[in-house]
């Protein structure tokens, strides 16, 4: 052999090989389901370095390869990803590791460069000969949608979407859809039947004390049939599902007044949801999010929201803000033209916008394709635990289903408000209130009156 070849030996897992080598069978797509310790992360790098040394197309001198490994966050990226990347290729010669940027550059000036999902807009305007989507229910769709698919168009790239499941959730779907078509490839692989946790493993897995059944199932089982521990909408949008409430019948009514409810941000992180009160049903009829481009500023919101006025024949009737949309948000609106638009009030605690959604959640009806992202990160939302003040509470995750679902909430927060109104004009005021004197019992008259107290009793 000659002095200046290298030999790269590859040896993943065998539930992996088919997976790597469908490049030979020149297909692009492909959806790995794989339990925990699986092996998958392993194979999708090992996958995507041989693709980088191997893959000839054309214009590589002037656009040399190109790859992206994503992760939902940076520091996921770096601490499980870039640690085979070093495994892997540091001993190829020629090969450059640069650390900061958690980026490879192969002998043919190939690159392969870990990127967070939260931060997907740097990878707007690029090209990849390939990427791997990990932990794909945790990404935003935006990213894939607006992003990351454009990125594939130039030379006809490959991705890999992959993870453990949350439930029927967008890995699902996809894994699904890839199984009943012959140029994708799918794998569904439970630790059941995967042989790489041995029997008493799994056993010893199961019966921990601290490990759900539900958990279980879904981590090492697959089971897509149990809701996410922690999940805050996720039976809300099933059970919905089921009863048909979510559909692409769910239409626009003229002459009926349409809501904005907002949650305000970084553009990316700005969302909105467009909805009208038909009678005793919440139609939510688009879930729109802002981006880097084109719906960067509170003055883009503005024309937009204008200009699905004119074509849409929304007749507005108020563009509800949370309350830190106080400052640049609600007059730009104003110098736009939008004279109703409301603050509310911050509510007394992070869960009562939250549980005024879930309470109205029975009359809720979305539109299907229309609220598709909004629709997935209702189902991905969840609480984890968070330290303060020397104990653990759980608390509503902040991410990218956190922006959306607040935006939700707000628009459950202005119905309970009030501020909204139904199909025969009359406004849906506050519940009444009825103060009533409680006796608590004391002896001593004066004593009483100082200790009478008021409760505020809900009518109906």
């Amino acid at each position: 052999m000659p002095e200046e070849t290298t030999t790269i030996k590859i040896n993943p897992r065998n539930a992996f090989r088919p997976y790597l080598k469908r490049h030979e069978r020149g297909i692009r797509w492909a959806g790995l389901m794989a339990h925990r310790r699986s092996g998958k992360t392993v194979a999708a790098s090992q996958d995507m370095g041989n693709h980088s040394l191997t893959h000839k197309r054309k214009n590589m001198d002037m656009a040399p390869l190109r790859y992206a490994y994503i992760a939902p966050t940076q520091q996921q990226a770096e601490d499980i990803v870039w640690g085979y990347f070093n495994q892997f290729f540091d001993k190829i010669p020629g090969a450059v590791l640069n650390h900061s940027k958690l980026k490879v550059t192969m002998p043919n000036k190939a690159t392969m460069r870990l990127y967070s999902g939260e931060k997907y807009e740097r990878m707007r305007g690029l090209y990849f000969d390939g990427i791997v989507a990990d932990e794909y229910d945790d990404l935003d769709p935006v990213a894939w949608a607006t992003v990351i698919r454009p990125t594939l168009s130039d030379y006809k790239g490959w991705a890999t979407f992959m993870g453990t499941p949350k439930g029927k959730a967008a890995l699902h779907r996809i894994v699904t859809n890839y199984e009943q078509r012959d140029d994708c490839y799918a794998l569904r692989l439970p630790a059941s039947e995967s042989g790489i946790i041995d029997d008493e493993e799994l056993e010893e897995i199961r019966l921990d004390p601290e490990i759900s059944d539900a958990q279980y199932r879904q981590e090492y089982e697959l089971d897509v049939n149990v809701s996410t521990p922690g999940a805050i909408f996720q039976e809300d949008v099933q059970k919905a599902d089921a009863q048909g409430r979510v559909n692409n019948d769910v239409l626009h009514h003229e002459g009926i007044s349409v809501y904005s409810a907002f949650d305000v941000g970084l553009p990316a992180n700005t969302k909105c949801w467009i909805f009208q009160i038909v009678g005793d049903r919440i139609n939510f009829l688009q879930a729109i999010s802002g981006d880097s481009e084109t719906l960067d500023t509170p003055a883009k919101w503005a024309a937009l929201l204008s200009q699905m006025a004119s074509e849409k024949g929304y007749s507005y009737g108020l563009h509800f803000l949370p309350h830190d949309g106080e400052t640049s948000w609600r007059p730009t609106f104003k110098e736009a033209g939008l004279t109703n638009v409301e603050v509310l009030p911050r509510p007394p605690s992070e869960w009562d916008d939250i549980n005024e959604a879930k309470r109205a959640f029975p009359r809720t009806f979305i539109s299907q394709d229309d609220c598709q992202f909004g629709i997935r990160a209702l189902e991905h939302w969840k609480t984890g635990l968070v330290k303060k003040d020397g104990h653990y509470t759980n608390k509503p995750e902040r991410g990218w289903s956190s922006h959306w679902c607040k935006a939700f909430s707000l628009a459950g927060w202005a119905i309970a408000c009030g501020r909204t109104i139904n199909k025969a004009g009359k406004s849906m005021k506050p519940k009444r209130r009825q103060k009533i004197k409680v006796d608590m019992g004391f002896a001593d008259k004066r004593d009483l009156r100082a200790r009478k107290k008021s409760i505020s009793v809900i009518r109906g």
